[in-house]
């Protein structure tokens, strides 16, 4: 499947259409919707700096929280790591805040990464927009590149002179006035570009569409009115801790809390076997780290099996739970399995373990790293 650009009467549009052509790094990707942002704020002039930091924000997110990977070598991947460890800004932070904090921060290990960004990519994007000469005969070198590229005719962008981080580009005014145009649909073309590249790059790894941006407030209503009920019904206990979710040890752990045994930032759903009732103390502690695959799980299936049980015999948490499966349940696998006829306790386990067994392992291998620092309580 592709997306087709509009036509324009006065541009070549397959000149853009080909900038993607055979993307084996991420660079031009970022770089192209960062010019987009800035077409969205009007500015047909911006800095390379301006750029490179908006490319950084964009992955921020992606890398730090979702822990995707950009490619086997990629300059980008790291800068933002580093930024992370180096400034403690939270992977959640805004994009615009990260973004304005990178305009100002030069620390020289990042300087030297920045620089490794600038080399090709304002060049390389416009490759498909050269039909005299090819990119690789143009002179190596941003000042003799830049010196070649602006004798080309109906390029994207033209450029001031090098000056490094300060360089500008101006983007030609046909292509700027088509760019704000069509900027919605641009963005969206982007994005489905950059869905494939990273499901080419991160193939274990689920739920890539909703990864590329910091999430929405995830709707976990449905979940906290059946637990709630479940708890008022019997003593339950949490799968972590093992205290009883009750109201005395609320007040000393904090309100009830739903978690995501898999880390929701690897999993990017909100599926009811992924789900379990805790403590909000407890929940921030774990935060994006994993349980105890076989110490935790077993104990959360005991806690689910415990509630499916109860729900068959009263009705009104049989509603509940109806519209529980309904809001978080779209996996039909799953619900065929697990949610449709009454299992024993072993074959609920075994059904569980199934499901969250692979995905465990690729959260492993993605660099999720165990819960060893669990609260005292």
């Amino acid at each position: 499947m592709g997306i087709n650009l509009p036509q324009s009467e006065k541009l070549n549009i397959q000149d853009l259409q080909q900038i993607f052509k055979d993307t084996t790094e991420c660079y031009k990707l970022f770089w192209f919707k960062a010019i987009l942002s800035k077409v969205k704020e009007e500015k047909q002039c911006v800095t390379y700096n301006e750029l490179v930091c908006l490319m950084m924000a964009d992955a921020y997110y992606m890398v730090n929280e979702y822990h995707l990977n950009l490619g086997p070598n990629d300059s980008l991947e790291k800068l933002v790591k580093i930024i992370f460890e180096q400034t403690g800004v939270k992977s959640s932070e805004k994009t615009d805040r990260i973004y304005n904090m990178l305009l100002e921060y030069n620390a020289s290990e990042i300087k030297k990464l920045k620089s490794k960004l600038i080399v090709e990519v304002p060049y390389r994007l416009q490759s498909s927009f050269l039909h005299d000469v090819t990119i690789a005969q143009i002179p190596t070198g941003s000042a003799g590149r830049i010196r070649e590229l602006n004798q080309q005719k109906k390029l994207l962008y033209y450029y001031s002179e090098y000056m490094q981080y300060r360089t500008q580009i101006t983007i030609e005014d046909e292509w700027f006035a088509y760019l704000s145009e069509n900027r919605e649909i641009l963005e969206g073309w982007v994005k489905y570009k950059l869905i494939e590249y990273l499901q080419r790059r991160n193939p274990t790894i689920p739920g890539i569409p909703n990864k590329i941006a910091p999430p929405k407030k995830r709707d976990l209503t449905e979940a906290k009115k059946f637990w709630r009920a479940v708890i008022g019904r019997t003593e339950l206990c949490d799968c972590y801790t093992g205290k009883i979710l009750n109201m005395d040890n609320f007040e000393q752990l904090g309100g009830l809390d739903i978690d995501h045994f898999i880390p929701w930032s690897f999993i990017a759903s909100d599926e009811v076997w992924n789900l379990t009732p805790t403590f909000k103390s407890v929940n921030i502690n774990k935060s994006n780290f994993l349980p105890d695959m076989d110490f935790d799980l077993k104990k959360m299936a005991h806690q689910h099996h415990i509630a499916l049980g109860i729900a068959q015999e009263n009705s009104q948490i049989a509603k509940l739970l109806n519209s529980y499966l309904n809001s978080n349940l779209n996996d039909t696998a799953a619900r065929f399995d697990l949610y449709t006829e009454a299992l024993s306790e072993q074959e609920y386990s075994d059904g569980i373990y199934k499901i969250i067994e692979p995905l465990y392992m690729s959260a492993q291998n993605a660099g999720y790293r165990q819960w060893t620092k669990r609260p005292e309580v």
